[in-house]
């Protein structure tokens, strides 16, 4: 798999569990409970920035300008870190992202 696909991948990953987060945030904030509404203020305020970041998700371009950026960074952060070629094997090309420092492996086989 190319690695904007993986990218894409992830990204969609990425978005998916932040709408289950948002989603379960914002059930526990309804919940007649013992919480405070400070607790519920926080935990909505918390779903609304998984919100956001699910959307993200759905826009990510894997690139930016010729550049292959981090979908994490991207889409939780909103941030921009470029993909940056580290040494690999005959196997495995690996690469390490320039602002979060997160590693990412491509079959060398496609």
């Amino acid at each position: 798999m190319s690695i904007r696909k993986q990218l894409l991948e992830r990204a969609r990953l990425l978005g998916a569990r932040q709408g289950h987060k948002a989603t379960r945030l914002e059930r526990e904030a309804e919940e007649k409970g013992l919480e405070s509404e400070e607790v519920k203020l926080e935990k909505l305020s918390i779903a609304k920035e998984a919100r956001a970041a699910e959307e993200r998700a759905l826009q990510f371009n894997p690139r930016f300008g010729r550049e292959f950026i981090c979908s994490d960074c991207a889409v939780i952060r909103e941030t921009v870190s470029y993909l940056i070629a580290v040494e690999g094997d005959d196997t495995v090309d690996k690469f390490r992202y320039s602002t979060c420092g997160a590693e990412f492996a491509i079959s060398s086989w496609g």
